[in-house]
């Protein structure tokens, strides 16, 4: 589990992920502001987890000349990695399939 030692993920802790469809508990589902496209909400985790990354990884919030980033993988992961780190304003972030 990516950001909270406890959390159990469906598909990892508990049967279910590769199923069309599947019950969880109401307890499991978040609820999203009106009028939010579920598009993008779907998008939350991922970003959630990248910036978790770039925490845990002590980039610095704005970019320094002698810092350059490679993000391998252009997954959802990586390409949120890159996202948000653009987003901080570093213009050398190279993302290289696997």
């Amino acid at each position: 589990t990516y950001c909270c030692p406890a959390m159990e993920v469906v598909g990892v802790h508990e049967d279910g992920v590769m199923a069309d469809w599947t019950v969880v508990h109401e307890d499991h589902i978040l609820s999203t502001p009106p009028g939010l496209d579920t598009r993008v909400a779907a998008l939350a985790p991922m970003f959630a987890v990248a910036a978790q990354a770039i925490s845990r990884a002590d980039i610095p919030e704005t970019p320094t000349e002698d810092l350059r980033i490679l993000v391998t993988g252009c997954d959802p992961l990586g390409l949120a990695l890159a996202l948000l780190l653009r987003g901080r304003g570093y213009d050398t972030v190279v993302a290289l399939p696997r």
